[in-house]
């Protein structure tokens, strides 16, 4: 069961993307349609449409939950964990969303404009959560909280 949730993980972290690095808006550079990119799935959770919503915000759900099991069968294996939560902090989707948020204006203002818009464009949902957990939550130097 472990194996399953940690490649079911790395299979949502590592889904390619069709996105290209030209244009200036999302919609030219191609993202528009990749249900698995960043800025569409983050558009997705702020759409007005309430079914559009819905879907986006169980895409995270299903992340979180990814990650939440992968992080849970690591610690349980006696491994460093990928991100240290406290354990009796419970988040919502949408603070997970704003985690998220928050992380892509921490990397956009750290980036330099194209270079940033490349590294954005290519950047799986999951795989931006994880990294938004791993700088929200970081571990110590033995995998601590």
């Amino acid at each position: 069961m472990r194996k399953l949730i940690i490649a079911v993980v790395l299979a949502l972290a590592v889904a390619p993307l069709s996105a290209k690095a030209e244009g200036g808006s999302t919609t030219q550079r191609g993202i528009n349609n990749d249900a698995l990119n960043v800025y569409w799935a983050l558009y997705r959770s702020k759409n007005a449409d309430p079914e559009v919503r819905l879907r986006a915000s169980e895409l995270f759900s299903g992340i979180v939950f990814a990650l939440g099991f992968a992080n849970a069968s690591l610690v349980g294996d006696n491994r460093a964990p990928l991100y240290c939560q406290p354990e009796k902090l419970f988040l919502s989707v949408g603070q997970h969303i704003d985690m998220l948020q928050r992380w892509v204006r921490d990397q956009k203002a750290q980036t330099p404009g194209a270079e940033f818009d490349r590294y954005i464009d290519n950047m799986n949902v999951a795989m931006a959560m994880l990294y938004a957990l791993k700088d929200t939550f970081p571990c110590d130097q033995k995998g601590r909280r």
